[in-house]
């Protein structure tokens, strides 16, 4: 009798796990699908392959997803810092060294602002997280238009970096907005009566004032909304 039950309790602790990683693993799927659809520059396939490169993946939250984002976006940054550095020690041509130690400069102030992000997003202060990602992706085109306006040609390892830190800073972007959505509906949804003027205000807390309430929704925010909070939105906005 005690082995039957021992086996009949692995069992059921076995499918729980399984029950919970199968759970686990489809919700970096529709965070991506989720920010895919928010933010049309972020690429479903990119999210979820860059996603699972951290074993934390699996186990995370929408919030933990971010720091991830913002921490591959770190480790990108930083390892495009050390190639600028090691190509131009070994450079010959006085100004292409030039050009590739203002990279290093550049990669290094993109990996302070994702590390800047990543500390704002685990203070949960997404708006900040936000503009410093703003300024972050301006900075990952900066490399390749150094050697473009110099009219020299760029090290072909200029392009993938560039390219590989953009699309993860704004990955990052775009989860965090799904974390400012949460934030915002989730209030008001224990909210009993609505006034304009109040959720104008808790929008403005989150997102920064806008001069239309609509300017403040993604394009498919009816998707997020639930309950109480979509009622409000067809009956204030008549849509």
């Amino acid at each position: 009798m005690a082995s039957s039950f021992s086996f009949a309790s692995l069992s059921m602790v076995l499918l729980l796990l399984l029950l919970h990683g199968q759970s686990a693993s489809a919700y970096v799927e529709q965070t991506c699908r989720d920010a895919s659809n928010s933010d049309r520059r972020v690429n479903y396939d990119f999210c979820v392959d860059r996603l699972y490169k951290s074993p934390r993946a699996t186990e995370a939250d929408t919030w933990l997803l971010a720091q991830i984002a913002a921490e591959l976006g770190i480790n990108t940054t930083g390892i495009g810092r050390s190639k600028m550095n090691e190509l131009a020690q070994s450079e010959r041509d006085s100004a292409v060294k030039v050009l590739l130690e203002a990279c290093s400069t550049n990669y290094g102030n993109m990996v302070m602002a994702c590390a800047k992000a990543d500390d704002c997003i685990r203070a949960r202060d997404y708006a900040g997280a936000k503009r410093l990602l703003t300024q972050a992706t301006g900075m990952g085109t900066q490399c390749g238009s150094i050697f473009s306006r110099a009219r020299k040609a760029a090290p072909p390892v200029v392009a993938q970096l560039d390219g590989e830190a953009v699309n993860l800073v704004i990955l990052c972007y775009a989860i965090t907005n799904l974390l400012l959505a949460e934030i915002d509906w989730n209030s008001l949804s224990f909210v009993p009566s609505f006034s304009l003027v109040f959720v104008e205000g808790r929008l403005a807390d989150h997102l920064g004032p806008c001069r239309a309430p609509t300017a403040c929704y993604p394009v498919d925010f009816d998707l997020q909304l639930q309950g109480v909070a979509a009622s409000w939105r067809r009956s204030c906005y008549n849509v």
